[in-house]
Formats: C-alpha cells, sequence, structure tokens
C-alpha cells in the first residue's frame, strides 16, 4: 500500500519489482487489499491504485511506522 501512496496507479508486477516482492505475491496481496477495500482496480489491465479508506487508513498508521520500524522515514510518503 505504501508503494501505491507514494508513486500512484501501477501493475502489481511493477509494484513486485519496486518492492522486491514476488509477483505472484504482489498479485495475491492486492486481491486481498481490493476485497478488503484498500486499494481499487483502475481498468481491465489490473492497473491497481489507494482507494480514499486506503489513503486514509495508511495516514493514520504514518506514527506507528516510527516505533515499529525505526529505520523507516514516515515522512517519505509526504515527499
Amino acid at each position: 500500500m505504501n508503494f501505491l501512496y507514494t508513486n500512484g496507479a501501477e501493475f502489481p508486477a511493477l509494484i513486485a519489482s519496486n518492492t522486491g516482492l514476488y509477483v505472484t505475491l504482489a498479485e495475491r496481496r492486492c486481491a486481498f487489499l481490493e476485497e478488503a477495500g484498500y486499494i481499487e482496480s483502475v481498468d481491465e489491465a489490473t492497473v491497481y491504485r489507494l482507494t480514499e479508506e486506503g489513503t486514509e487508513y495508511l495516514e493514520s498508521e504514518r506514527g506507528n511506522w516510527d516505533r515499529s520500524f525505526p529505520g523507516v522515514d514516515s515522512n517519505r510518503a509526504s515527499d
């Protein structure tokens, strides 16, 4: 979700290549997040983007990243 937040709509294969995930795992995660309402398919080519609910969730959890992952810059998404 953070990748989509910072980069916008993208194909699962490009999400995978930019995050170090296997394509099949990225596809499964996208399907799960779409079912949960956090991302949505933009078109029939299966390009995904965050929904408003997904964006709100990420923004509400940003402070937790600082505590859980001290080396992760939670402000990077707002650059």
